[in-house]
């Protein structure tokens, strides 16, 4: 082949413009060899003579593919006839043991006194017991109750010195209209 058509069928082909044989011609062509000048070209028709060679899969490949997808997805009928008995005899073991430590805390304690001295003895004890942790509670809350007090305070001077402002205001503003009208009748 001449030289000056494969140049031209090159540009054609760069160009997306040549026909299935002309593609052929040009495989044909640098399939046999590089030419000089057309080192490039005949890198990237090897390049396509070689995925031609990758053989395309069968027919049935996908569905096999599928299939095994699919078989890999579910479960096997041994696992699942063992797996659903085991968790429900899992769940009401569960069930039973929380139960049984609900229940055991609940009547753990007998606090009953047949002498009422000793009974009001015990109270005494317990409300003794619960005035201290409520007394450690509030001496935490001082600083706050201190803080609320402080507020307090700030706020009614706040609202001292905005009623001052207020009446001042007043004032020059009957000032101002005094000046005002006066003004006008002259």
């Amino acid at each position: 082949m001449k030289e000056e058509y494969i140049k031209k069928l090159l540009e054609k082909y760069y160009e997306g413009n040549t026909s299935l044989q002309e593609d052929l011609l040009l495989k044909e062509f640098f399939s046999t060899g590089s030419p000089a000048g057309f080192e490039t070209e005949s890198e990237i028709f090897m390049h396509y003579s070689a995925m031609n060679a990758c053989t395309e899969p069968d027919a049935g490949f996908e569905g096999r593919i599928m299939q095994r997808i699919l078989e890999a997805e579910r479960p096997s009928a041994g696992m699942k006839r063992y797996l659903m008995p085991l968790a429900a005899a899992a769940a009401s073991v569960i069930i039973i043991a929380g139960s049984w430590f609900l229940f055991s805390q609940r009547y753990e304690r007998a606090d009953t006194f047949s002498d009422p001295a000793i009974a009001y003895a015990e109270t005494m004890k317990i409300l003794y017991s619960v005035s201290v942790q409520m007394n450690r509670g509030a001496e935490a809350m001082e600083p706050v109750s201190r803080f609320d007090a402080v507020t307090r305070r700030s706020i009614d001077a706040i609202s001292e010195s905005s009623s001052t402002i207020d009446k001042s205001l007043r004032i020059l503003s009957k000032d101002y209209d005094r000046q005002n009208d006066t003004g006008k009748n002259k």
